[in-house]
């Protein structure tokens, strides 16, 4: 992977941080998952859905992935998007992270794509909740 030239390196490390801890938490066991964010406001399936359609969207602005990585991003936003629709809402509740064996296909999806990055599998730290009531990703 290379960093497409661009003025601004900070921005495009930093999209590949949030991008790796949107894997990591999509690869992450259910009960990491929901003990990510400290508020009850957030749906927490949908937010990690969009999170990983966000930054996967963003990458390709800053870094060329190699065609591995490119499969393995698309597998994943794919698989997330066809459970997309009324027909699947029982899938975007925090208890189907616990009980809904399409959860372990995400998990097994995003694990894949860190490998294809080199990134490693493991939990991300958790969000922060700020006095103003913002929420931000941890560090």
């Amino acid at each position: 992977m290379e960093r497409i030239p661009y003025e601004d390196a900070e921005t495009a490390e930093g999209v590949l941080k949030q991008l790796c801890r949107s894997l990591q938490l999509l690869a992450s066991p259910a009960q990491a998952q929901i003990r990510h964010f400290p508020v009850p406001w957030i749906v927490l399936p949908d937010e990690m859905a969009d999170d990983l359609g966000h930054w996967a969207g963003c990458v390709s602005t800053y870094w060329e992935l190699s065609q591995e990585q490119k499969t393995r991003l698309t597998e994943l936003d794919g698989f997330l998007s066809e459970m997309s629709g009324s027909d699947n809402a029982a899938f975007w509740t925090d208890e189907a992270l616990f009980t809904d064996s399409r959860w372990e296909e995400v998990r097994h999806l995003a694990q894949a794509a860190l490998v294809s990055f080199g990134w490693p599998l493991e939990v991300p730290p958790p969000a922060r909740l700020l006095p103003n009531g913002s929420v931000i990703e941890g560090d």
